[in-house]
């Protein structure tokens, strides 16, 4: 803080970090560029981890054990470049929403709802993803497919 102004950047990161919902920022290369307190409470992934893995990577941690690790990270790999291509500065603004489960490294189902959407910044394109939990699961609710509802809004 200089002469009581409030740095806007700390109040930035503090406010991210606060907020319960988990929220993940990936940069235009698939690349976790940011990682909040409660995507680590959901995940069991720490942000540190995260924020040296692509994004695939990271979902592919977390996707139900009945899903092969390749095949979790394939899908999450091509939902990204889809997303991907559907950003351009001019486009009209969207938001993609999804919806399954994850399975945390503390072995806890956790069934999610998430908003992906673009954001740019000085030219650098990023994608923020909002994923509140739903429910608690003791069991996997799904089947042997990979596969999030999208509904493209």
């Amino acid at each position: 803080m200089k002469d009581g102004a409030i740095d806007k950047a700390e109040l930035l990161d503090a406010l991210f970090h606060a907020i319960p919902a988990a929220i993940v920022a990936v940069d235009g290369e698939g690349a976790v560029v940011e990682w909040n307190h409660a995507a680590e409470e959901y995940t069991g992934i720490s942000r540190d981890e995260a924020m040296r893995a692509t994004i695939w990577d990271v979902q592919a941690r977390v996707a139900p054990a009945t899903i092969p690790d390749e095949q979790a990270r394939h899908r999450s790999r091509e939902r990204f470049l889809s997303l991907l291509a559907m950003c351009s500065e001019t486009s009209n603004p969207w938001v993609e929403e999804f919806e399954g489960e994850i399975l945390s490294t503390s072995g806890n189902f956790h069934h999610i709802r998430s908003e992906v959407f673009p954001v740019w910044l000085h030219r650098n394109l990023f994608l923020i993803g909002v994923l509140s939990t739903a429910a608690h699961l003791t069991v996997p609710h799904i089947s042997t497919e990979y596969v999030y509802e999208s509904a493209h809004r």
